[in-house]
């Protein structure tokens, strides 16, 4: 596990591999956004996490010039988008939004961005966060979320609330 107060997550504090092209130049990092399967993309209403997930990968199609693949819902419309889990292994860095699929982290070797939206109160949803594997970031939704389970071993709060 990563100390607590730790810098936020970058590709490099990561140690994503190094790639490169057929001329030496870097490419951009294969990126893989995961919600849950019955989430649709974007959301027919408001849509909360599933906004900032398609904000997130629209961001950095224009940061990265390609479009991170999206596993969500197969009716899902936003672009690059799978319909069903892949190997996380796949990618050079995983964005999983939740706590929904956990058991699948353990089979990656990819490194895992997790975005935490859930009562961090609950002293089953810390211990989970307390037994993730070392290859897991879990990032809070909020400083609250951080606040409720200083234990964990957050690498950062994407908001100050």
């Amino acid at each position: 596990m990563l100390p607590a107060g730790n810098p936020p997550v970058s590709a490099r504090s990561m140690s994503l591999p190094e790639k490169g092209n057929r001329v030496g130049h870097a490419l951009p990092p294969a990126v893989v956004h995961v919600v849950p399967p019955y989430v649709r993309l974007p959301a027919p209403g408001y849509g909360g996490i599933e906004r900032i997930v398609v904000e997130l990968q629209q961001a950095q199609r224009v940061i990265y010039g390609r479009t991170p693949t999206l596993l969500a819902a197969a009716d899902s419309r936003s672009p690059n988008t799978l319909g069903a889990v892949a190997q996380l292994g796949n990618y050079d860095v995983a964005h999983v939004h939740g706590m929904w699929c956990l058991p699948a982290y353990d089979e990656s070797t990819a490194p895992i961005v997790l975005s935490v939206y859930t009562d961090t109160s609950d002293p089953e949803v810390r211990r989970s966060l307390l037994s993730l594997p070392p290859h897991v970031h879990p990032v809070a939704n909020s400083g609250s979320t951080m606040r409720k389970a200083p234990e964990v071993h957050w690498r950062r709060s994407s908001t100050r609330g």
